[in-house]
């Protein structure tokens, strides 16, 4: 998302925004050691990257949902509903 090509070039497509919280992405990634951009201060992290990253999102984002204290698969639900799909058309 950050780089602005890639962002032009999903122009005219239906682009996802799932946004949280900091304190839920605190949350699910915890202590992860998976996440290398993850290390020290997972909220400050967060922090910094929502305020340089949200921006963008907002950007090209057809569809926002909120994914805060929600179930995925509420929120599949619902971006699917969001796409038009039926379940003929779910993988």
């Amino acid at each position: 998302m950050t780089n602005e090509t890639g962002r032009r070039a999903l122009a005219g497509h239906e682009v996802a925004w799932l946004p949280q919280s900091v304190r839920q992405g605190v949350q699910r990634i915890g202590d992860s050691t998976h996440r290398p951009l993850m290390t020290g201060d997972v909220a400050a992290v967060l922090r910094r990257l929502k305020a340089e990253r949200d921006p963008l999102y907002r950007e090209v984002a057809t569809i926002r949902i909120d994914t805060d204290r929600r179930h995925s698969g509420c929120v599949a639900a619902e971006l699917a509903a969001a796409l038009g799909w039926d379940e003929e058309n779910r993988a």
